[in-house]
């Protein structure tokens, strides 16, 4: 089960470069699972899949759920955004079907992924109303609701955007809120640019010796799959 895997201790990869990221075809629940069995070999794949990546990828990220093998996660960065505001009160007047995440507390794709996961696994509960607040639920390391939301979620002035939105049976509006942002869409792996560590650290709550001894990656998703 997703809330039992965890391996914070497992060392960084000697020649780790930051944040990583792949337009490879990746399974989060295989991953995850993965990590049980073999924490740094699995890891490692998904790096080595990256330095394979020489031909130029796709602007998104896309890949597919185990928790519903008929669904994928698409993901879009935006920078430049002009219309937060209108973004937000169509998102919360049900318009559209997505997660507008904060790009600065995103590490890799990865991350987002195994929380889209773990909101469609059938063997949990779901604790708020849909599946897009579920995400940012679980993205946040904290239990409350609301603060979980507003932390992870983006503010009618942000200029940068992550779009998250699910593709398959009943989540056929998805390239809708693709189309509603005015901004720059770029490439994906411009997230490292966007993404602040020392924002990251204090949200997930890991320390100096973690963070010397564990990839952040690594860190992030082991809370978010621990989480009750």
């Amino acid at each position: 089960m997703l809330a039992s895997w965890s391996f914070r201790m497992s060392p960084k990869p000697a020649t780790e470069r930051g944040p990583h990221y792949s337009n490879c075809p990746v399974d989060a629940t295989a991953y995850v699972a993965g990590c049980t069995a073999g924490v740094v070999a699995v890891r490692n794949q998904f790096y080595q899949r990256e330095k394979m990546l020489n031909q130029p990828q796709a602007m998104w990220f896309e890949l597919g759920l185990d928790a519903r093998p008929e669904t994928s996660l698409k993901m879009q960065l935006y920078e430049n955004v002009r219309n937060a505001r209108e973004l937000r009160a169509l998102l919360m007047g049900g318009q559209l079907q997505c997660c507008l995440i904060k790009p600065q507390l995103i590490v890799a794709p990865l991350q987002v992924a195994v929380a889209a996961n773990k909101a469609l696994s059938s063997s949990r509960k779901r604790t708020t109303k849909g599946p897009f607040t579920e995400i940012l639920f679980n993205l946040s390391p904290s239990t409350n609701i609301s603060q979980s939301l507003v932390k992870f979620g983006i503010e009618d002035g942000s200029d940068s955007v992550l779009v998250a939105a699910l593709r398959g049976p009943g989540f056929e509006d998805a390239d809708e809120a693709f189309a509603r942002v005015q901004g720059c869409a770029v490439h994906i792996s411009q997230l490292a640019g966007l993404s602040d560590v020392a924002a990251i650290r204090k949200t997930y709550k890991i320390g100096d010796v973690e963070h010397q001894s564990v990839a952040l990656l690594d860190s992030v998703v082991s809370r978010i799959a621990s989480k009750e």
